[in-house]
């Protein structure tokens, strides 16, 4: 599968297996190719301590927001392969605030046009995955590319 693919979008939550992710689509795309990272930041909810019910949903002031944006890139930037320029894959950050991270992946791999999605999963099963849900599990069956998911071989739920 080494350089398989010319145009790979790996969206990453920047989780050690989002880092692992990022580093598979570097070995998957072909020299010469692009790899776009992309990490959509999700709005912080407060939930209630009476039920869970979202109570407030919180949004950075601009300047805030500036600064993360910023953090965000350049933690981006940080996981690009030195080897990359040398091997002339080109790399595309793409840092985005939106409350549907599926959305976003899939919106980003159609304007993109990539041939396939590399992506960490944290492997939740049972109760762990009906309560966080899987925006991994969602891409794999909503996609129209090939989606290469990257986990621990003994992730628990």
């Amino acid at each position: 599968m080494r350089n398989s693919f010319l145009n790979v979008l790996c969206p990453t939550d920047l989780s050690p297996m989002g880092d692992l992710a990022v580093a598979v689509a570097y070995d998957v795309v072909k020299p010469s190719g692009v790899v776009h990272l992309l990490h959509v930041q999700e709005p912080a909810y407060v939930p209630s301590p009476f039920d869970g019910t979202v109570i407030q949903t919180y949004y950075p002031d601009p300047d805030e927001q500036a600064a993360l944006d910023r953090k965000t890139v350049e933690r981006l930037q940080k996981l690009v392969p030195a080897t990359a320029a040398a091997k002339g894959v080109r790399t595309e950050v793409v840092a985005l605030r939106d409350p549907s991270v599926l959305g976003q992946v899939l919106a980003e791999a159609k304007k993109r046009h990539v041939d396939a999605i590399v992506m960490g999963t944290r492997g939740r099963s049972g109760l762990g995955r009906l309560l966080m849900g899987s925006v991994a599990t969602a891409v794999l069956k909503e996609a129209t590319v090939p989606v290469l998911l990257i986990h621990e071989p003994h992730a628990k739920a």
